[in-house]
């Protein structure tokens, strides 16, 4: 059947793409908040995800939701979660925007099944983003009931969104585009996450060892080199985020590279350059956290660096770092290239 563009058309994607941001929220509770009001005769949904309706599968998703809410208030668990969910949450929503427009054309399925992978991608992000700050460097102490405040939102915009498409749709489109000028800091947080979870499978047996310098990519080796004026064989390096500098959360993802009577080192790429920042030594703390650590630096201008599983350990990052010098951290300054 070919698409055709009319009112109830419009209605039904804008519909589609509302429940897509519902589901980067939470997919339990954007779904299971759909079957129940489908079942109790608030909305009508497609034919295809009418299945929602059947008390066994809203109840189901109700109680997956209910397992994300208790789970949020466990650290490593919050973690893990939110981190493996960026593989659950945007092909679902893909999946939901298909099966509701089978009959409205294979391209036009495949069209909104795309954006709606990708809005509730851009939606569940930032959530990742706040899930990890708040496990790691901040920005500030957790606050109490953001999960709680995400999963209510996310039912609300999902049954809303079948009810009262264009509000539902306008009010999705607020929850796209707000984060954008936060993007870099949020995807430095999130990428955090994801990557602290991957090394966990991929470096099985690898765990919290410093990287040689010569194991460096061959533009970055070149960079240090210049830059520490020593060989690169002299140099230790660790896979780290740079994720406060004062009263800032820049959630740099670089390296941390370390070389004796040498100041340390963080790396990150800055378009096709590699740029530097020089970490003043101080004295600090570690966390011990599980799957990702965060060290705290008590410097003049106090930073905080994150690690992973794929790095040193919290307290062999914290010796390297330690040292009775405490200078100002200055990106872009005198240690920058």
């Amino acid at each position: 059947m070919e698409p055709t563009l009319n009112p109830e058309s419009i209605a039904l994607l804008l519909s589609l793409l509302a429940t897509a941001v519902a589901m980067g929220l939470s997919l339990y509770t954007a779904l299971g908040a759909l079957g129940a009001a489908a079942y109790l005769g608030f909305i009508i949904l497609p034919e295809s995800p009418a299945g929602l309706a059947a008390p066994l599968v809203w109840g189901t998703l109700v109680a997956l939701a209910v397992v994300e809410l208790i789970l949020s208030r466990f650290r490593l668990l919050d973690l893990i979660w939110s981190a493996l969910h960026t593989l659950v949450r945007p092909p679902a929503a893909a999946l939901f925007a298909a099966a509701a427009l089978d009959q409205h054309g294979r391209y036009l399925g495949w069209a909104v099944a795309l954006a709606a992978l990708v809005v509730a991608l851009l939606v569940h992000i930032p959530v990742l983003a706040v899930h990890t700050a708040a496990r790691t460097a901040g920005p500030s102490p957790r606050r109490r009931g953001f999960t709680a405040v995400q999963l209510g939102l996310a039912a609300v915009i999902a049954t809303l969104a079948w009810i009262a498409p264009p509000f539902a749709a306008a009010g999705a489109l607020v929850m796209v585009l707000a984060p954008l000028p936060w993007w870099p800091r949020l995807w430095g947080a999130a990428y955090l996450a994801l990557a602290g979870c991957f090394a966990v499978i991929s470096r099985a047996g690898r765990y919290h060892r410093w990287d040689a310098g010569p194991d460096l990519p061959a533009r970055l080796s070149k960079a240090a080199e210049a830059e520490l004026d020593i060989p690169i064989s002299r140099v230790r390096s660790a896979r780290a985020s740079l994720a406060r500098v004062g009263a800032r959360w820049p959630y740099l993802r670089g390296r941390l590279l370390v070389a004796q009577d040498r100041p340390p080192l963080f790396a990150h790429h800055r378009g096709y350059r590699s740029r530097f920042i020089r970490l003043p030594r101080a004295s600090g703390r570690a966390d011990h956290g599980a799957l990702l650590e965060t060290v705290q630096l008590d410097a003049l201008t106090p930073y905080a660096v994150c690690v992973g599983p794929d790095a040193p350990p919290g307290p062999a990052i914290l010796a390297a770092l330690a040292g009775p010098k405490t200078e100002p951290v200055e990106p872009g300054g005198p240690g920058s290239a």
